[in-house]
């Protein structure tokens, strides 16, 4: 296997992924709870391990964001564009562990309201992906 596991399942920690440290924050089942820019208080159950990728920096000035899916021994990485409710770029929010657009499509909508827009998924393979990590402009979509 291409991952060790540094935590046990349902817990925050760290995992090893492809070579990725990954901080999983909010567990598979567990509830996220924020207060969106409007000042609401939102929460979801979430539906994949979410986190964030260590040693990054997204759009936000914030690590860049993950959700890990089922199958970590996936070599195919998905970085959705997310974007604003009127349409512009926000940041991005990455998936590993899934083979399609499409499985990585589901889970990421599966964390969010179902009216929830999901913006362009970019498909990179795993030395790419670790390449716009590192070098690659997050100020922009991938």
């Amino acid at each position: 296997m291409w991952y060790r596991t540094l935590r046990l399942a349902g817990k925050k920690g760290k995992k090893d992924i492809h070579g990725i440290e990954v901080y999983i924050e909010y567990p598979k089942g567990s509830t996220r709870e924020k207060t969106g820019p409007d000042g609401k208080k939102w929460s979801r159950v979430m539906q994949a391990d979410y986190g964030r990728i260590s040693g990054t920096e997204g759009a936000d000035d914030d690590c860049v964001d993950v959700f890990l899916g089922p199958d970590l021994d996936s070599e195919k990485v998905f970085v959705v564009n997310q974007t604003t409710e009127e349409g512009d770029f926000d940041e991005h929010k990455c998936v590993l562990g899934c083979n399609t657009k499409t499985e990585a499509h589901e889970l990421y909508a599966s964390n969010y309201p179902k009216d929830w827009k999901v913006g362009k998924i970019t498909s990179m393979e795993l030395p790419e992906f670790k390449s716009w990590l590192k070098k690659g402009d997050k100020s922009k979509p991938a």
